[in-house]
């Protein structure tokens, strides 16, 4: 079951359901605090937990967070930009390249969406989602990670906005 499937699902059995979406940072503060703020405290309120992949690749190196997000006791879904995204948006792809250039604003990803701009949906590459989480941020080698500047809020930014369009559906369909 894709991520976008499991969302679906989960959202369609609640009339409201409360979401968090985790970046690098709640988890590092989570993760270091993890002793007087227990994650059962933390995540109560929540019935579902989502981190974008490109969160999850900058974490993904310390087994220490990886372990701790593993053991959240609620839902938690890694959603992937390039499988979960599009279906979010009833495969609209020029909608989601929109959005990703707005959340964008760096050089790298300017210089990516400048390429494709005047392309027709159906003209952009299939593997355009790829191509710009490849080539449209600073990265960064270590001997251990990858890591790409600000691809995580990107990613957060733009399922902020997916997110609402399966609610409405859902809403529509009852």
């Amino acid at each position: 079951m894709s991520g976008y499937d499991e969302i679906e699902s989960i959202l369609r059995k609640r009339s409201q359901a409360n979401v968090l979406i985790l970046d690098t940072n709640n988890i590092q503060f989570y993760f270091q605090h993890r002793d007087k703020l227990t994650a059962e405290f933390i995540f109560a309120p929540y019935d579902l937990i989502l981190i974008p992949e490109w969160v999850q690749n900058e974490y993904e190196h310390h087994s220490g967070k990886r372990e701790y997000v593993n053991d959240i006791p609620n839902r938690t879904i890694v959603v992937r930009e390039n499988e979960d995204y599009l279906p979010m948006l009833e495969y609209r792809d020029r909608t989601l390249f929109e959005l990703l250039r707005v959340a964008s604003p760096f050089q790298e990803s300017q210089r990516f969406f400048n390429r494709y701009r005047k392309f027709e949906s159906d003209e952009l590459p299939d593997d355009w989602i790829e191509r710009f989480y490849e080539e449209g941020f600073f990265t960064r080698n270590t001997e251990t990670s990858t890591t790409k500047k600000n691809a995580g809020e990107v990613s957060i930014i733009s399922l902020c906005f997916c997110l609402p369009t399966i609610r409405l559906r859902l809403e529509i369909s009852r």
